[in-house]
């Protein structure tokens, strides 16, 4: 049982999964930390933070300051149980916005040359943080 579960989500979760990989390809050497945990792959790694599908890509800080509840892992876990709900759609309803606040959040440190303290308050940010909140076990 578990393995049709795990193939139907890495297929519903198709795009994404790719991509995850990709990055996982890409950023390999630069892992300080990885671990398996309810049906997810966590990497810790420098600089940024995504999650791809099964992915979960996350550094220990957030240079967009804001609440990531409680923390960044939480927060990207949070991305990664939209994705299970969203599946082939994630990209567009959440992978877009997400991107946007990010991309706006670094021009307005850029022009105000302080952080954008909104970046979590807004959709989908928020609604990441309620499900990381809510699902994720230590």
């Amino acid at each position: 049982m578990t393995l049709l579960l795990s193939t139907f989500f890495f297929i519903w979760e198709l795009p994404q999964n790719l991509a995850g990989l990709i990055t996982l390809l890409l950023v390999k050497q630069q892992l300080s930390a990885k671990e398996r945990k309810q049906f997810r792959r966590f990497y810790q790694v420098p600089g940024f933070s995504a999650t791809l599908g099964s992915f979960v890509f996350w550094s220990a800080s957030t240079p967009m300051n804001g609440s990531a509840s409680p923390t960044v892992k939480h927060h990207e876990f949070g991305h990664s149980v939209q994705s299970r709900i969203l599946g082939p759609f994630f990209l567009i309803v959440v992978g877009i916005p997400s991107v946007s606040r990010n991309f706006y959040g670094r021009y307005y440190y850029k022009k105000h040359k302080k952080q954008w303290g909104n970046y979590f308050s807004g959709y989908p940010e928020k609604w990441a943080d309620n499900l990381g909140l809510r699902f994720y076990k230590e």
